[in-house]
């Protein structure tokens, strides 16, 4: 089944509150942008955040030495409501990047690149994305410890702890 999303932006609160229901990670990136209400029938079917991550400027400088932050966003949480099917998440790439163009068309700086690390993290190597023509570039290693139970902590937050 084919959908065209509805693509708004939503008050943060709303998107943390959909993504606390339906994804399996409810941590919501801190630098975000944009926080995106994906809607069919005037009801929200999904959430997508644009942004960076926590070393915007180096993300990029690694694959790209010559470009800054404001050449790219990066997707810091998509989330589906669960009823929709399972292309569903290919449409909503398709509709994002829309978006995009036509955010581009009012920008100072249009965007060059759109992002994501997927969650290599927890094991997910980011098929949607593949599905939906992102170029899979590589993945790295990274560690990551548990608590007593089981909560994955990454070495980011251990200062926190």
């Amino acid at each position: 089944m084919k959908y065209d999303y509805q693509i708004d932006e939503i008050q943060k609160k709303d998107a943390h509150q959909f993504v606390s229901r339906f994804h399996y990670s409810p941590v919501m990136p801190k630098i975000t942008k944009h926080y995106l209400g994906f809607y069919l029938n005037d009801k929200l079917k999904g959430v997508l955040t644009l942004g960076w991550g926590v070393q915007p400027k180096q993300t990029i400088n690694k694959m790209f030495p010559s470009l800054v932050s404001k050449d790219y966003y990066e997707i810091g949480k998509m989330c589906m409501h669960p009823s929709l099917p399972k292309n569903s998440e290919s449409q909503m790439m398709r509709d994002l990047v829309s978006w995009l163009k036509r955010l581009n068309t009012y920008r100072v700086h249009p965007l060059s690149y759109l992002y994501t690390m997927a969650d290599g993290i927890v094991g997910k190597a980011g098929y949607v994305y593949q599905a939906s023509n992102f170029y899979y570039s590589e993945s790295f290693w990274t560690s990551v410890y548990m608590d007593d139970d089981g909560n994955k902590i990454h070495i980011r937050s251990v200062r926190n702890l």
